[in-house]
């Protein structure tokens, strides 16, 4: 997740995911990939079985905080042995797993106000996003 915060207007904090696989930013509730995907090839928005949040880099020093979502699978969905590749993925909920969110390095962010503005880009209930890690697969 990626984050531009005024703390002068705490409000206008505007916040949004960004790929694990691919440096793409999705805008809001559903993603669209470039191309479907197919046997052979690596096209596709990749959703895995199970979560892993020590694989899961920050792309940036500051404004960046690790999210894991469980999606719905939408379009050609391809099946492999650890995750899926799908067409179309739609959010459904949405964990916080880093325990602190910053602007920068000296301005902490109240994690109920990105629980909320993340509620709303991606037309969540607020008990849809969660603070820490999922306990179990989150997969169906």
């Amino acid at each position: 997740m990626l984050v531009d915060y005024d703390p002068a207007q705490p409000e206008a904090l505007d916040v949004w995911l960004l790929s694990h696989f691919r440096e793409e930013q999705w805008d809001g509730p559903v993603h669209t990939s470039d191309k479907p995907p197919r046997r052979g090839n690596s096209n596709g928005l990749y959703a895995a079985k199970t979560p892993t949040h020590h694989a899961l880099p920050c792309h940036a020093d500051i404004g960046d905080v690790r999210v894991i979502g469980r999606v719905g699978l939408l379009g050609v969905v391809i099946e492999g042995e650890t995750g899926y590749r799908a067409e179309r993925a739609v959010v459904r909920d949405l964990w916080i797993i880093d325990a602190d969110v910053y602007a920068d390095y000296q301005t902490k962010i109240d994690p109920a106000l990105v629980r909320r503005k993340l509620a709303e880009r991606y037309q969540l209930e607020d008990g849809d996003v969660h603070a820490g890690f999922p306990s179990q697969t989150i997969h169906d």
